[in-house]
Parts: structure tokens; sequence; C-alpha cells
């Protein structure tokens, strides 16, 4: 049976996104999501879906808002008034100026504070926006000391990763100015491979601190009214798919 994953990343992002994402969980539409713990939303936003039966994993950030630790700790990720330097300076430089102990350091201690605010473990970590090597390499090495399940940054969607005996292959295409997340999905449904497709998501609702930080803005509401209107159930029998999370893939043992 074919294996599809819909992940929703940016839990905390704002009070809006915020919304999008629990209306889309509390009605069953998904069921795997990232949470951003830095932020100021991030407590209302794990409030919003703790007592769901969701995957719940780490979405690791060094792009938004102030670090959790103190930012003299961590020179090469800040700004000269202490917040996080964007995701374009990260991903535009010419240069690798991110230093490994410094975001070791703040991956971290994003762990150790999730694990405050929830109680337990993160279901699995991943990265925020920014494509840089030295940064996933900290995330990796958190994950493997922790023993947490890392999912790497794949953009392509020819591009696989494997996490146990299972090949992922991630779809992220709502950067695109002609995107339509109805498109993406029929078209991963159709896929031939043998494999997991995992649909990369960012819903939510446009709000001033979205308007004022994010880059990505109206496709998240067009994911919203998308995941709305799927007939998971539906299109599960008709279609023979398995819509699963990374904790089923753990339970089948592999991971």
């Amino acid at each position: 049976m074919k294996q599809i994953l819909l992940r929703a990343d940016d839990l905390g992002y704002s009070e809006g996104i915020n919304f999008g994402i629990a209306k889309l969980v509390t009605n069953n539409k998904l069921r795997t999501i990232g949470l951003i713990i830095n932020l100021t939303y991030s407590k209302n936003g794990y409030e919003l879906v703790k007592k769901e039966n969701i995957c719940l994993g780490l979405h690791s950030n060094i792009s938004n808002g102030y670090p959790i630790l103190n930012s003299k700790e961590i020179p090469s990720l800040v700004t000269a008034n202490g917040t996080f330097k964007s995701s374009k300076e990260y991903n535009h430089s010419m240069h690798n100026f991110v230093n490994y102990n410094d975001v070791y350091n703040e991956v971290e201690a994003q762990y150790l504070y999730f694990k405050k605010l929830t109680g337990r473990k993160p279901d699995y970590i991943d990265a925020h926006a920014v494509f840089n090597a030295t940064y996933f390499k900290a995330i990796e090495a958190v994950a493997l000391k922790y023993g947490l399940l890392y999912i790497p940054s794949i953009a392509d969607t020819k591009e696989k990763c494997s996490i146990g005996s299972t090949d992922l292959y991630f779809w992220m295409e709502s950067m695109n100015d002609d995107y339509d997340p109805n498109k993406t999905f029929q078209e991963m449904c159709q896929s031939k491979r043998r494999a997991c497709e995992v649909m990369i998501l960012h819903p939510g609702y446009i709000d001033d601190e979205l308007l004022s930080t994010s880059s990505l803005i109206f496709p998240r509401v067009k994911e919203v009214e998308f995941l709305m209107k799927l007939k998971l159930d539906e299109i599960a029998e008709k279609e023979q798919i398995d819509f699963i999370t990374y904790n089923d893939l753990k339970k089948e043992g592999k991971v």
C-alpha cells in the first residue's frame, strides 16, 4: 500500500499560524506537526494541540526571534540587537559564517526547552528555513546524542532519504508562483515510487506577525482550505493509500 505523510511546519510562529494548524489537527486532517520552540507564540501553539494524538517534532530554528541561549554565547548566529540572523543572510551568504559550537549549543538548548515545555522528547527533529551544512551537522549530532529521529532537509522531489528500510521523498512547492496544493497532492498520489511521499506544508492564517517576518504568506491560507476539504478516509480507501506519521515508521520497526 502506498504511504503518504502530511507534515505541517511552523507551529508557534504566530497566533494565526497556530489557529490554522490547530483547526486542522482537531479536524483530523494533520497528525505530524513541527513546533518552533523559541518564539512568543510557541507555548500558545503547543497548548492548542497538546491533548491531540499527534507526532510532534522540534522544528529547530536559528533564523527567527531570539535564541534560547544568551545571544552573547552564540555570536555567529545573531545580529547586534540579539535576534537571530534572517534565513536570507544564511542562505545567500558567499561564505559559511556559522560556528559549529554556537549552533550545536543552541539546537541542544531548544531540545531541552522542548522537553521542559512538553514533558517529553520530540518525535523527530529537523531544520527551519536555513540550508546550511554546519547547521544540519549540529542537528544530526544533537539527534544522535539524545536518541532522536533526524529528518534531513531535502528540497528536490527527485532526491530521497532513507529512514530505516523506508525511502522518503519530500515535496515542498509552496514557494512556487503557481503553487496549487491540490495539484501537488494529486501528483504525490499518482507517483509510482515504492516509497513514502512526504508533503511539507506551512498552513495557517495571516496576521501582523506573519506579514512582518515571513516571505511565505498566501500559500499558507491556501493550504488550510485545501486540507480542510480533503476527505482522507475516502481517498485512503479508493486509492489504497496509508496516511502515516514518523511514529508509524517507528512502530513498524523501520526506524
